[in-house]
């Protein structure tokens, strides 16, 4: 994380989170002589409910703080949690007063830093190379999402986890009077999707490098979030679902697929047992960052019930996973994906090779006339902002 500059000062709770991030990153630093103790809010907003005091309060006690000391990772997300809850009210001054961009750059540099490594890294670059095959494995899913989730023709709408741009294409097409914004992390994917876009003559589309936990949305700009399989990642849900809300405006609507357990996704299932090896795996637990995030009902009704939403409701949609016409080319596709890449580390040359016919043998047994077809389970999660 780059060091503040010592001809900027930072207002409001901007000041606080400027001496707390070189921390959260385990850097000893003075940066707290960098800006002003001396704020005093003109007013006392209040975003959801937390009023500007209590964040003041939390400040000034790490301020006071000498030498800082590194905060816990509890106290860094709550303080996480609270900034996006003032996010958009936060704003850089120059030595000449000069309005800057919001202060968000400062979190944006280091939330969910393993997912942005993984997907504007190698992760990112394969969906890049599959970008069909990710589209096509998902398509029966999709279809079911866009039949049961009504995007009106103005809406606007937020697309998260947007990747090669298929469903934000297919957003803004429904949203034709309207407007639709891609985020994701990945730069080679936005690539392809502003490519395709162009392509298509969706012009009504846009792509942006943004991490929706923290990117400071301009507040209630949009009717409609929307993701396919793409809201499972975030290092702090409590804070990326807060900020998701506080984009909607009130009455907006989230619609999201995210898998259902692991046990009723015959694909995740089988890729563990043939590339187990032996392994004794853990099974992946609802609530921590990954595929099986949102899997539990009562979970993500608590969750979101207590990030700003009502009316929550999760419908089960159980249609096939695609992996290619055939059982050579699912392989070329699935042996690269970063689940079967991830079981396959550390095994050696022999038992690796062994695992990986498994995987072949597999993939023949579910060859149908339609391709290589698995049974899978999502949630489509559906919500209104408060």
């Amino acid at each position: 994380m780059r060091h503040m500059s010592s001809k900027l000062r930072v207002t409001a709770v901007a000041a606080g989170l400027a001496c707390i991030a070189p921390l959260a990153c385990k850097k000893e630093s003075r940066a707290a002589g960098e800006v002003s103790r001396n704020w005093m809010p003109a007013q006392q907003p209040a975003y959801m409910g937390v009023a500007a005091s209590q964040v003041q309060t939390a400040i000034k006690t790490r301020l006071a703080a000498a030498p800082p000391a590194p905060l816990k990772a509890d106290e860094w997300n709550h303080v996480k949690s609270l900034y996006t809850r003032f996010n958009q009210s936060l704003l850089w001054l120059d030595d000449k007063g000069v309005h800057q961009p919001r202060v968000s750059a400062l979190l944006n540099a280091i939330a969910n830093a393993d997912m942005t490594r993984a997907w504007d890294g190698e992760e990112g670059d394969q969906w890049t190379q599959f970008a069909d095959e990710f589209d096509d494995t998902n398509r029966s899913i999709w279809a079911r999402f866009l039949q049961d989730v009504a995007i009106e023709r103005a809406d606007r709408v937020l697309d998260i986890g947007c990747g090669c741009g298929q469903t934000t294409r297919d957003a803004a097409r429904l949203a034709h009077e309207g407007s639709a914004l891609g985020v994701d992390l990945s730069s080679s994917m936005l690539a392809v999707a502003r490519r395709r876009a162009e392509a298509e003559g969706v012009t009504n589309a846009e792509f942006q490098r943004a991490d929706a936990q923290v990117h400071a949305f301009d507040p209630g700009s949009f009717d409609i979030a929307i993701s396919r399989l793409g809201v499972m990642f975030f290092d702090d849900r409590t804070a990326a679902f807060t900020n998701i809300a506080s984009s909607l405006r009130p009455g907006g609507r989230l619609a999201m697929l995210a898998w259902q357990d692991i046990t009723k996704n015959e694909w995740l299932m089988t890729v563990r047992e043939t590339l187990a090896s032996g392994r004794d795996l853990p099974m992946p637990t609802p609530g921590v960052p990954g595929p099986m995030a949102l899997a539990d009902q009562d979970d993500v009704h608590e969750l979101l019930g207590r990030t700003g939403y009502e009316s929550i409701g999760l419908t089960s949609i159980e249609e096939p996973v695609w992996f290619g016409a055939d059982a050579e080319a699912a392989y070329q596709f699935v042996g690269g994906i970063g689940i079967v890449k991830g079981l396959s580390d550390g095994l050696d040359v022999g038992t690796k090779a062994a695992a990986h016919e498994r995987l072949r043998a597999a993939l023949r047994a579910h060859e149908t006339p339609e391709g290589v077809r698995f049974d899978s389970a999502v949630w489509l999660i559906s919500a209104t902002r408060t």
